[in-house]
């Protein structure tokens, strides 16, 4: 799931967590993609947090080129797998003059992206947004997430009024605080008010984990409907875990611990965000 700033209707979604080495480098990937359909009469966005110990920008977007299925296909692996518990990117400019911050401007796919170290930062460069993407300033999303999730780059992926987004996968590589954890977005809220951290929400899609790690067990494989490059399988798995989720659950993010994904087993935590 995801928080928008405005009314939204949201669907299919798909998570992904991973974990690679770079060039000798521990990296994490963070995979999201769903049905976003506007309900709104103006432009909307989403907001996803990256627990990462170092800034982020545009290079760490994994350009998937042709592969727009590549996360609906490891969700397929999964399918029937299921385990319950209860290219380039074009820049628009950037601004690292705010005091012990940075924020930066891109394109992705259909979705125009902020990049800041602080959510307080978005609205100073949301004129830099096309305007047919620009929502308006929702500053009390912005503090709560700048108190949720301190430290942490927060991405607002802004897309058209009256349009909807779908088979847009998104992936990102960071370096991540933990290497213990795998972390997945799942606060949920999609009526451009602030999430109740208090209340339960409808899980209604997949999870899946992986890990580009040599390891006795695989789990399901993975049938691409192109040939990765190799750029890209740096980066994606052979194999996968996970399940479709159809529960009711607390307001939170979804938490995998990296050793179980490594022996091809999978269980998720529900956690509330850092500085709830």
């Amino acid at each position: 799931m995801c928080c928008t700033l405005e009314t939204a209707k949201l669907s299919k979604t798909i998570l992904y967590a991973g974990d690679t080495t770079i060039d000798g480098q521990y990296r994490h990937v963070l995979g999201y993609q769903n049905k976003a359909e506007n309900l709104s009469t103006g432009p909307n966005a989403m907001i996803l947090p990256f627990p990462s110990a170092e800034r982020m920008g545009p290079e760490n977007v994994i350009d998937v080129g042709e592969n727009k299925t590549i996360l609906t296909d490891m969700a397929e692996a999964i399918k029937h797998r299921t385990r319950r518990r209860d290219r380039r990117m074009e820049s628009l400019g950037y601004d690292d003059d705010l005091i012990g911050s940075y924020v930066e401007v891109f394109n992705s796919g259909d979705y125009t992206v902020v990049l800041a170290a602080d959510a307080r930062d978005i609205p100073q460069v949301l004129n830099r947004v096309p305007e047919n993407k620009r929502p308006r300033i929702n500053r009390e999303i912005f503090e709560a997430y700048a108190k949720w999730y301190p430290n942490w780059p927060i991405a607002l992926c802004c897309f058209e009024a009256q349009k909807s987004v779908e088979n847009q996968p998104m992936l990102w590589w960071y370096l991540p605080t933990s290497h213990d954890t795998l972390f997945l977005p799942g606060l949920d809220g999609h009526s451009g008010q602030v999430p109740n951290l208090k209340e339960k929400v409808g899980r209604e899609h997949s999870i899946v984990v992986g890990t580009t790690a040599q390891i006795k067990s695989k789990g399901s494989k993975v049938r691409y409907g192109s040939d990765l490059s190799s750029d890209l399988k740096k980066f994606i798995p052979e194999y996968v875990v996970g399940g479709e989720v159809h529960l009711t659950t607390p307001n939170g993010d979804f938490q995998v611990r990296a050793a179980e994904v490594h022996e091809a087993r999978y269980s998720f935590d529900i956690v509330s965000p850092p500085g709830s």
